[in-house]
């Protein structure tokens, strides 16, 4: 439902885009509403003109939903409130995310396409950074809630302490793990990707998969480009953690 805007300008966020953007269009949503209604495994078929939208959240709450199959219940991504934006994950990581949003109260939105968003940020790289920053935790978080035995706990965890800790290791198709500077003993999950255990070639590990690394495993191959996170375990802030890997 289209609303008027209400002292948008009192928003850092909204304010710079807006000054940019003359197209934005003001929505209200009531508690419940669908704002981007898909399933995880429609993410990457949504309608372009929703997945690569930006919305800005101007009053209310947010709530980014997923479906995390080994609980077999949808779990909490974020909860997201004024001046938090959501959406134009392509622009912001090079793919959608797999989540729905909702309204968690009544809201205030403003939503402006694309390729406006991707012209203005063009002048402003202070906000595409602070953008990409949050889209890439928002990757992360969506992730561990959606594959992981992790999405059972509270985001604000994950957030606080595991995300901090996490290391990106990307990956080129064709080299080995033992190529890497991977160490004994800490956490692997597999983001993206294909990796082929020699050893037992039907069992290829697939994105969502996550193992304790060991030095025999510097054999492995991967079959695509991909990418890992990494996890060192010793750390007190994970203690809460390990015992749901």
């Amino acid at each position: 439902m289209k609303t008027a805007p209400q002292d948008l300008v009192s928003i850092p966020l909204i304010k710079t885009l807006l000054v940019q953007i003359e197209s934005a269009q003001h929505y209200q949503f009531d508690l419940g509403d669908d704002i981007m209604a898909c399933s995880p495994d429609q993410a990457s078929s949504r309608p372009p003109s929703e997945a690569d939208d930006l919305f800005l959240i101007v009053s209310g709450t947010v709530r980014l939903l997923t479906h995390n199959e080994g609980l077999q219940k949808t779990v909490s991504v974020a909860c997201l409130g004024p001046g938090e934006a959501f959406g134009c994950d392509r622009t912001f990581c090079g793919h959608p995310l797999p989540y729905w949003a909702k309204a968690a109260a009544s809201c205030q939105l403003v939503r402006l396409p694309n390729r406006a968003v991707e012209r203005a940020l063009s002048q402003w790289p202070l906000v595409l950074s602070h953008l990409q920053r949050q889209t890439q935790r928002r990757s992360q978080l969506a992730f561990f809630k959606q594959y992981t035995p992790l999405g059972a706990l509270p985001s604000k965890v994950l957030s606080g302490r595991l995300l901090p800790q996490l290391v990106e290791q990307p990956l080129q198709a064709g080299s080995t793990l033992g190529q890497y500077p991977l160490i004994a003993d800490e956490y692997l999950w597999l983001r993206h990707g294909c990796l082929l255990n020699p050893a037992a070639p039907n069992a290829s590990s697939q994105v969502g998969d996550g193992w304790l690394y060991a030095p025999r495993q510097g054999n492995w191959t991967c079959q695509t480009s991909g990418l890992l996170y990494r996890l060192a375990l010793h750390t007190p802030e994970l203690n809460a953690i390990k015992q749901l890997l």
